[in-house]
C-alpha cells in the first residue's frame, strides 16, 4: 500500500470514529457504548476544529450542536461546564473555576461564525457569550491581565 491510499484510509477511519461521536446534543468524548457520554467543552470544541476541514456537513453541525449544549448548561455566573452528560442533565464542575471550557466555548462560536458567517446564532448567543467572557475576567484575581488558574 503505498503512503497516499494508507493517509486516505487513515482519514476514513477518523471520519468514520467522527460521526459515532455525533449525537443531538454535540460530540460525545467517546463512541465507545462505555466510554464517555458526556459532551465535554474542550473535546467538543477540539473535535470540531478538527471536523471543519472535513467539509462535512453533519460534523460541521454537531459542533453548533455541541455549542447549543455548552449554552444550555452554562452557569448564571457565566461558567461553561466542564462536561455535561445530555441524557441525565447532569453537569460536572469539577475543576471548579477552570478557563478552558470557557475559552473553547468563545473560540467555537468564532470558529462557526468565520465558517457559516450565521449572525442570528452569533446574535442568539451574544449574551452567552459576554457572560463566559465576563467569568474570565473575574479569573484575574489581581487585575493583572492575566488570568488565575487553580491547581487541578
Amino acid at each position: 500500500m503505498n503512503q497516499a491510499d494508507l493517509l486516505d484510509r487513515a482519514r476514513d477511519h477518523a471520519r468514520s470514529i467522527l460521526h459515532r461521536c455525533v449525537t443531538a446534543d454535540g460530540y460525545r468524548a467517546s463512541a465507545l457504548p462505555a466510554g464517555y457520554p458526556q459532551v465535554w467543552a474542550r473535546d467538543a470544541v477540539a473535535t470540531f476544529l478538527g471536523a471543519c476541514v472535513t467539509g462535512d456537513a453533519e460534523l460541521i453541525d454537531c459542533g453548533r450542536a455541541s455549542l447549543e449544549t455548552m449554552a444550555r448548561y452554562q452557569s448564571p455566573l457565566g461558567m461553561i461546564q466542564l462536561n455535561v452528560n445530555p441524557d441525565t442533565g447532569y453537569v460536572s464542575t469539577e475543576n471548579a473555576g477552570a478557563l478552558d471550557a470557557n475559552l473553547w466555548y468563545i473560540l467555537g462560536h468564532y470558529l462557526y461564525f468565520q465558517l457559516r458567517g450565521d449572525v442570528a446564532f452569533l446574535e442568539r448567543h451574544w449574551t452567552s457569550i459576554d457572560r463566559a467572557l465576563l467569568w474570565l475576567a473575574y479569573q484575574d484575581m489581581n487585575e493583572c491581565g492575566l488570568l488565575e488558574v487553580p491547581e487541578a
